[in-house]
């Protein structure tokens, strides 16, 4: 009965923690408002592939779409955002949505190059596949969470840098475990980076720190590194206030 009461003129939609509203909801609220432009779906249990399709072929305005938690959401939720969708997602959440693959977050990135905020937190599928896809479709991407992507490797943030990395301002590699000192090497270039967490990446070194310090000393203003245990100052905050003078946040994760 509430969703009977939405009207057809409505741009914004907030369901997040709605876990009652299922894919015939969606159904309902894409048949009404058409025109939606926002939707926030976080923590929507009873949503598949199903619902996101309706949403998808029927909102061709659609420009955010956040599915945080949304954990029925599977591959068929990103191909229908890549074959039926509009293609101007700016902002796309996909926090924690195990049922997703590589292949269909690749697709989805190709089929919205518009995005300048995309996260990806927690959730397992995300690959060098994905992180190629981004470099070669994002180029004003500007935030970018792959918090948990232990399956990316250095060929990822080569990717990025190719892609976006002139633009992106936030990324988040924190569990990122595969990636070395070469990843730093690159992420120097990234001339606007202010945020960057590297929490509990082993491999890096001395070496790679200095290296990202001699390119991002001046834009770096958040910057997590703890974890980092192959970095000998990695706990001496007044040794990497001299490689980054401007940080004036260590600690991402608590």
């Amino acid at each position: 009965r509430d969703l009977e009461a939405l009207p057809a003129s409505m741009l914004s939609l907030n369901l997040n923690g709605s876990r009652e509203i299922g894919d015939q909801g969606a159904k309902h609220i894409s048949s009404l408002c058409p025109d939606l432009e926002h939707i926030e779906l976080y923590w929507n249990s009873r949503m598949t592939g199903v619902g996101v399709g309706h949403i998808a072929r029927r909102c061709h305005k659609l420009r955010h779409l956040n599915l945080s938690g949304c954990k029925g959401a599977t591959r068929d939720s990103l191909k229908a955002l890549a074959s039926e969708g509009s293609g101007r997602l700016t902002f796309l959440d996909l926090t924690r949505c195990p049922g997703l693959t590589d292949e269909s977050i690749a697709a989805a990135v190709r089929a919205n190059p518009g995005l300048t905020s995309f996260n990806l937190y927690a959730t397992p599928a995300v690959t060098d596949r994905v992180c190629t896809a981004i470099g070669e479709s994002l180029h004003s991407l500007r935030f970018l969470d792959l918090c948990g992507a232990s399956q990316i490797t250095d060929k990822s943030i080569a990717a990025l840098g190719e892609g976006c990395g002139a633009s992106l301002t936030h990324l988040s590699l924190t569990w990122a475990t595969q990636l070395t000192d070469t990843s730093l090497e690159i992420l120097a270039t990234f001339a606007e980076l202010g945020f960057l967490s590297l929490f509990g990446i082993m491999n890096l070194t001395d070496k790679g720190l200095g290296q990202l310090s001699e390119g991002c000393a001046h834009s770096l203003c958040i910057l997590d590194v703890n974890g980092c245990c192959n970095i000998s100052c990695f706990r001496d905050r007044a040794a990497l206030q001299r490689l980054f003078p401007r940080v004036h946040t260590w600690v991402v994760h608590s």
